[in-house]
């Protein structure tokens, strides 16, 4: 998948080329994607900003099974949340799971 193409949903969405991730945190000023395929590095796969307070960004490292967060940056600090458009949790204080979506 090109960096130019982007999946038009909510939450992580497994493709071919690896997993889209997409956000809606209108009052972070940055937001990352944290993970098992990134040893939960902030620093690693940033979101770019969209329109009506939306994040996103495809992470060829990523697939069906990992866990995840999100890694928000606000005036307040950093707080890690989990994905509110998850289809699986590891528990309700837990991490969400990119879930297979043919299951």
């Amino acid at each position: 998948m090109s960096g130019e193409t982007k999946i038009k949903s909510m939450g992580a969405i497994p493709h071919t080329g690896g997993v889209g991730f997409r956000v809606w945190a209108p009052s972070a000023e940055g937001v990352s994607v944290i993970g098992s395929f990134n040893d939960w590095d902030g620093g690693r796969h940033p979101m770019h900003a969209e329109q009506n307070g939306h994040w996103y960004t495809d992470v060829a490292e990523a697939h069906i099974g990992d866990q995840y967060r999100y890694l928000l940056t606000t005036a307040k600090g950093k707080f890690k949340r989990i994905d509110p458009y998850a289809r699986e949790v590891t528990s309700s204080v837990g991490n969400a799971i990119v879930h297979d979506p043919t299951f």
